[in-house]
């Protein structure tokens, strides 16, 4: 059984920068879509919203050139089965993403099974799972 690790009641979003929205996209469609989450849509000319059924992450794009790096924040996006976080992954992967810890259950948190990368814009990002083993 896989129960889901998520922040509903908790927070509302997560916003990150980019310095290329169209990059972005390109680049966080692809994982998104196997969590069930896409692009929503813009929201001015400076703003991409993804989520489900609602924004759970803004990106902005600030204009100023390079995006931040967010040193310290990792955007973590709930998944529903270590196969989905398998396949999160390697679409990262496959759209340029930089690998920083393989899919596997995490020795500091027990029963969850998490894959670690760092995106386009250099961004640390998450999927993960409580395998409740």
């Amino acid at each position: 059984m896989v129960v889901v690790i998520c922040g509903a009641g908790v927070f509302s979003h997560t916003t990150v920068g980019a310095s290329d929205l169209l990059a972005s996209g390109e680049f966080h469609d692809p994982a998104l879509g196997v969590l069930g989450a896409k692009t929503l849509g813009d929201f001015g000319e400076t703003i991409v919203l993804n989520g489900k059924d609602k924004s759970a992450r803004p990106v902005i794009c600030h204009g100023k050139g390079a995006a931040p790096s967010s040193n310290g924040v990792t955007t973590s996006f709930a998944a529903s089965s270590t196969a989905e976080i398998n396949a999160f992954h390697a679409a990262d992967l496959a759209n340029g993403g930089n690998c920083k810890a393989e899919p596997d259950l995490r020795g500091h948190l027990p029963g969850v099974y998490a894959a670690y990368l760092r995106g386009s814009a250099d961004h640390k990002l998450c999927s993960n799972a409580l395998s409740g083993a």
